[in-house]
């Protein structure tokens, strides 16, 4: 028995053609986006470790403050790459997740002006409302969203297998 996936199957061969190549070229682009979000996350670690080295055989002077920087980077790549593993298993993208990297956008750039001494007081409220919306947003959805949190994309009516 075959599942219903809301979605009319082309009535032409051609469409179907057209609907084959254009989930394989997306699923070639999201795993280009792995692979790229991967080598990202690996040069910045990689990075982190020469810079930590430097700094502590005294090679460079180092501040404390770049390497809050650089690590919060690394959550960040860290949550993107989440997030397209998520996508690439359930072929959606999960609410949460967009959530977690939007959060931690958002840290990163609050400890950057905060390091920097370059925030208002203003601005800093400002964050703050940010952090609590989305927050907000992901507690609503883990907690009373059901079963489904994700947005449905094109690949996402594809039959499981």
């Amino acid at each position: 028995m075959e599942k219903d996936t809301g979605r009319a199957a082309p009535a032409k061969p051609v469409a179907a053609f057209v609907d084959r190549v254009a989930g394989n070229a997306m699923s070639i682009f999201v795993d280009a986006l792995v692979v790229l979000v991967l080598v990202a996350l690996a040069w910045t670690v990689w990075l982190v470790g020469v810079d930590l080295y430097q700094g502590m055989t005294g090679a460079v002077e180092y501040e404390v403050k770049n390497l809050f920087i650089e690590i919060l980077t690394i959550f960040i790549f860290i949550e993107i790459f989440h997030s397209l593993l998520g996508y690439l298993r359930d072929q959606r993208i999960s609410i949460t997740n967009l959530a977690d990297v939007s959060l931690a956008i958002v840290f990163r750039e609050l400890w950057i002006g905060l390091f920097g001494l370059q925030l208002s007081w203003p601005m800093v409220m400002a964050f703050a409302v940010v952090i609590v919306a989305i927050g907000g947003v992901r507690v609503f959805i883990t907690y009373f969203g059901g079963p489904d949190r994700t947005l449905t994309t094109p690949l996402s009516d594809a039959e499981d297998q």
